[in-house]
């Protein structure tokens, strides 16, 4: 998915039914996926972390990204379609998936 500067998704919501209507402006879903990350890096960078979210760092990351799509408006076929959270456990180890 592509995110422009201005917060834009270019044919997001338009094409087979990705997405569901929203009252969030492209600007404020960018702004608010920004703020969750933001947040969640903060307070978990600490050594010991301010807020335990009762999860490891990997599905930690997993559940935010989830809940930032949903709040886009993407539908749980568009998540079962498009989203890896594989790919993003390369952030975590990323020798896992380089090829030798």
């Amino acid at each position: 998915m592509l995110l422009l500067a201005d917060g834009s998704v270019p044919g997001f919501g338009n094409r087979g039914g990705d997405a569901v209507k929203t009252p969030l402006t492209a600007g404020n879903r960018a702004r608010f996926a920004f703020n969750v990350g933001a947040w969640i890096a903060m307070v978990d960078l600490p050594a010991k972390p301010v807020i335990h979210y009762g999860v490891s760092r990997e599905k930690l990351l997993d559940q935010a990204v989830w809940f930032v799509l949903r709040g886009m408006g993407l539908t749980d076929q568009a998540l079962a379609n498009y989203y890896n959270p594989g790919a993003l456990a390369l952030f975590f180890n990323p020798d896992a998936g380089a090829v030798h």
